[in-house]
């Protein structure tokens, strides 16, 4: 569908397009995709796991800041994601303790991974 915002007092047209929990708008060759706050990775019960750090786009990992068992403050760098070539500085999303580590540098990785956990 269409959506029209009005952003500055121009408005604007973008293409949205809506596949379960993501939406992505489309302009000018710009891509942006949204997700809800419901869609969160699962444990293996089918849990959610409020602390998932995911992949915000697809690259290579650079560097990785963060190491399991590591206590961290929300908003500290976890790791470096390259994508396009530029670097994205992935923080923590909460304070809590590095979980499930599952990337290392070199790693080439997609879109909406999961690449670590933090526990509150």
């Amino acid at each position: 569908g269409m959506l029209v915002a009005r952003i500055d007092g121009r408005r604007l047209r973008a293409t949205a397009v809506v596949h379960g929990p993501r939406v992505t708008l489309m302009h000018a060759g710009t891509r942006l995709v949204f997700e809800t706050a419901r869609n969160r990775d699962t444990d293996e019960t089918g849990t959610g796991v409020a602390g998932a750090v995911r992949s915000p786009m697809p690259g290579r990992i650079v560097a990785v800041m963060a190491a399991e068992g590591q206590h961290v403050e929300a908003g500290t760098p976890l790791l470096v994601l390259e994508a396009m070539k530029m670097e994205h500085t992935v923080r923590a999303p909460v304070a809590g303790t590095i979980r499930a580590l599952r990337v290392h540098s070199g790693d080439m990785i997609d879109e909406g991974v999961t690449l670590l956990t933090v526990e509150a």
